[in-house]
């Protein structure tokens, strides 16, 4: 009588045999070559007969987002926040004098010479070709032709997520315009504060508020037309923005540019009606300031 066994292992069924006194043991339900690597998945515990660590690949990208936690400090080693970033970030600075690879001109021209073969244009957004894409996906996707006709679902998932409605930094826009515009004055493009009058100065204080409304609270007036209307040729046919009381007016009347500014003296109007209209009112004085103080939005 032989001291071995022929078995059946429990995970790949191959027959093998083992010695009489091992037949008892767990270890030995398995062939060798299972035995090997049996072990539980280091993430979800189920247990696995392959060399790899984990059971499949959500779990393999678990673990590495645990791993870069412990080395990063984030779930992800290039993430905004991560150390691993910052440190690229720095050594790129201090190299390149860039803080991103994409502002490098060779990749500049390089990214424009590959539109130009496959687009004809040096930008995707010039591409007649990559709008009718565009409009293709949100027909699919959302039965709309463009993603700003959503704006009542955008308006909800943004509050249902974020609890407010935009998410522009304010002041991080102002700090970038502080950036660029001692470069615009020296170029000529931009004229210098310090040598506007002060009406000239009062429409761009006017202005910077208007902007920062629009891009703010824009969804307010209907800025579905103003997005909509950006790419028709026809001068007459554009739509623009608004002071229901003028800007002139306010000047003349002393009235604060936040007050002028705000979105609540904003209006889309047709580009050829809005020339017409030039410094004169579509409301009062009056209605003016009771509708900001009733509507005020910082």
């Amino acid at each position: 009588m032989g001291v071995t066994e022929t078995k059946k292992c429990k995970n790949c069924t191959r027959e093998f045999r083992t010695n009489k006194k091992n037949l008892n043991n767990k270890e030995f339900e398995y062939c060798s070559v299972c035995r090997k690597y049996h072990k539980k998945c280091e993430v979800c515990g189920k247990e696995i007969f392959i060399q790899a660590r984990t059971c499949s690949k959500k779990c393999a990208y678990t673990l590495r987002k645990i791993s870069w936690k412990q080395t990063c400090g984030t779930e992800h080693n290039f993430s905004k926040e991560s150390t691993s970033r910052k440190k690229w970030e720095e050594r790129l600075y201090n190299e390149e004098g860039i803080i991103n690879v994409f502002q490098r001109e060779s990749v500049k021209e390089k990214s424009k010479k590959k539109h130009i073969e496959k687009l004809g244009v040096d930008n995707p957004s010039k591409s007649t070709e990559i709008h009718k894409r565009k409009i293709k996906t949100c027909l699919k996707n959302h039965g709309v032709e463009y993603g700003w006709n959503l704006t009542e679902k955008v308006n909800n998932t943004m509050l249902k997520k974020y609890k407010k409605l935009r998410l522009s930094n304010g002041n991080k826009i102002s700090q970038t315009k502080k950036f660029y515009r001692p470069i615009y004055e020296l170029l000529g493009l931009w004229i210098p504060l310090s040598e506007l009058n002060e009406y000239q100065l009062y429409v761009y204080n006017v202005w910077s508020i208007t902007n920062e409304q629009i891009r703010n609270f824009g969804y307010l007036i209907n800025s579905r037309l103003l997005k909509e209307n950006k790419n028709i040729e026809e001068l007459k046919e554009k739509w623009s923005i608004d002071h229901k009381f003028s800007i002139k007016e306010g000047w003349k009347n002393k009235i604060s540019p936040e007050i002028i500014g705000s979105i609540v003296n904003l209006e889309i109007m047709n580009f050829s009606d809005n020339s017409s209209k030039q410094s004169k009112c579509s409301i009062s004085l009056e209605k003016l300031i009771r509708d900001y103080n009733e509507n005020k939005i910082n």
